[in-house]
């Protein structure tokens, strides 16, 4: 993916005014508490020509502090969303966003640009960590971070948190070239680790030793299948939950005449809600988050081997 960084000029910005006027770049800032400049309803941000030098001031040349980047398409110049990070003393961390212009999105963007920025952040700026946050709904927003090598940090109150430090980068980047090497030059890599949620990054097939007998051969995708979080449901009409969820757009299997697995985060009020339309119950609502550390315990033995 040819894309690189570009610090913009100030008379650059007429680039994030319309970037924080569209609202379908905007969507994922909808419904925050109101303040002035602020469109709840679209989630877009007023941006005007006087507000311009104080912002650049505060975010252009104040590495390592701060930064503020276009994402730059090299193919034609075109920029086509930016990247920002600014250091949190509290938490000794620097937050972090992205931000994919809506006509670009769906291309493949996001994890390579991330990239870009890691790259800056730890190789240049000398950052130690770097952390992002947003809600369980956005998959796509997560899907990238973790190709970027970040690792789930966690959920609070339907909030994802994702850290990565800079020791973390540097095994992402020999991740990176060993990937390089099996596909440009069809070289077998045979890795052995203790260290298996780092291995899920690069691994395409797996053999589970204990004690010096293979226990389990699993292909990557049967392994993620086996360990993707999800939310198991048991309701009293599975129909009716099908038909919520389908309402919904979330992804879901059915595993039972009662139970079914939803691949995304869920908002239980508003699933109670809808159920209660279709006069179906909720009967329980259980989320699976194994880890692939997990999984490997729980395959040879459970308790005993932690």
């Amino acid at each position: 993916m040819e894309l690189d960084l570009y610090i913009p000029k100030l008379d650059d910005l007429w680039f994030y005014q319309q970037m924080m006027a569209d609202p379908a770049t905007m969507s994922y800032n909808i419904g925050y508490d109101p303040w002035p400049g602020y469109h709840q309803d679209t989630g877009c941000i007023d941006f005007p020509r006087e507000e311009w030098e104080a912002w650049y001031a505060q975010w252009v040349g104040r590495e390592p502090e701060r930064f503020y980047a276009y994402i730059r398409r090299r193919s034609d110049g075109e920029w086509i969303g930016d990247v920002n990070f600014h250091h949190t003393p509290d938490k000794d961390w620097w937050d972090m966003g992205i931000v994919i212009f809506a006509p670009c999105r769906g291309q493949g963007y996001a994890a390579p640009a991330l990239r870009l920025m890691v790259d800056h952040a730890f190789r240049v700026c000398g950052v130690s960590r770097l952390h992002n946050y947003f809600e369980t709904t956005r998959e796509a927003a997560w899907k990238a971070h973790l190709a970027a090598g970040f690792r789930d940090a966690g959920t609070v109150d339907g909030i994802r948190h994702l850290l990565l430090t800079r020791e973390e980068e540097r095994g992402e980047a020999l991740a990176h070239t060993l990937c390089r090497l099996n596909r440009e030059r069809q070289i077998t890599v045979l890795i052995s680790s203790h260290i298996l949620d780092e291995l899920s990054r690069l691994a395409t097939h797996y053999g589970f030793i204990d004690h010096g007998h293979m226990v389990k051969e699993i292909s990557a995708r049967d392994l993620e299948a086996a360990c993707r979080k999800c939310a198991r449901i048991k309701v009293s009409d599975v129909h009716a939950l099908s038909r919520v969820l389908d309402r919904m757009q979330l992804e879901y299997q059915i595993l039972s005449e009662n139970q079914a697995d939803v691949f995304a985060g869920v908002n239980i009020t508003n699933l109670v809600l809808a159920l209660a339309e279709e006069q179906c119950e909720l009967i329980s609502f259980e989320e699976n988050d194994e880890t692939l550390e997990s999984y490997y315990v729980n395959l040879i033995g459970g308790d005993a081997h932690e």
